[in-house]
């Protein structure tokens, strides 16, 4: 029988939910220690029925599926030599209730849990930390998660520009996140606050407000 991952290496910092906003914040090392010259991408996976998935239960005959109430968001960045900001794109999916290419399809509609790319992502490799890039997004969270009060995360970055690299979260035996597998993904208990040391986000050009929650990657 599969089993939901376990939680990931995430520090979440929330008091209350006031807002219905979730903001991410991801510290990772660049390419090199020059400053710009960094591309990559980060894929977000998202389980917004998380209670469900642990009770082997989902919206697909197959529990393990990504479902409709699913995310996934593809975010490619690139930052010029010397440069400090990085140009963004971004594509969100909802599940598809398939293995493969069919495990995610187009939104066609349904609600999109990354509002406004333009203003909702923000990825930097900052003057005063050369050698990393801070990657920021604020995500609205659907009622059903806020009730829920629990999240399935997933995340895997990949840097494309001179020397390669991969991070994962989880990191598992099955190389995960499977983009195919909801329970490969992390749980997150967004009413349990627990703080990290290191990185302190800026989310410089979101609004953040003082009781948001908070999920620090380092």
């Amino acid at each position: 029988m599969h089993r939901a991952a376990p939680p990931g290496a995430l520090g979440l910092l929330t008091e209350a939910n006031l807002t219905n906003s979730l903001f991410v914040a991801i510290r990772v090392q660049g390419s090199s220690i020059i400053q710009g010259n960094e591309a990559g991408q980060l894929t977000v996976y998202l389980d917004g029925s998380r209670p469900l998935t642990l009770s082997d239960v989902g919206s697909c005959s197959a529990p393990q599926l990504p479902g409709a109430e699913d995310r996934r968001l593809i975010i490619t960045y690139a930052i010029t030599g010397k440069g400090s900001t990085a140009t963004v794109s971004a594509t969100e999916q909802k599940g598809g209730c398939a293995t493969g290419s069919g495990a995610w399809v187009s939104l066609a509609g349904a609600t999109a849990w990354l509002v406004n790319a333009a203003t909702d992502i923000k990825i930097k490799e900052p003057f005063s930390d050369t050698g990393f890039v801070h990657i920021e997004l604020k995500l609205s969270l659907p009622a059903a998660v806020i009730t829920d009060d629990r999240l399935g995360l997933g995340l895997q970055r990949v840097t494309t520009s001179l020397a390669a690299s991969e991070e994962r979260l989880p990191a598992t035996d099955a190389g995960g996140p499977l983009s195919d597998d909801v329970y490969t993904w992390s749980t997150i208990e967004l009413s349990m606050p627990a703080r990290v040391s290191g990185f302190a986000p800026t989310m410089a050009g979101l609004a953040l407000p003082d009781r948001a929650p908070f999920l620090w990657v380092k």
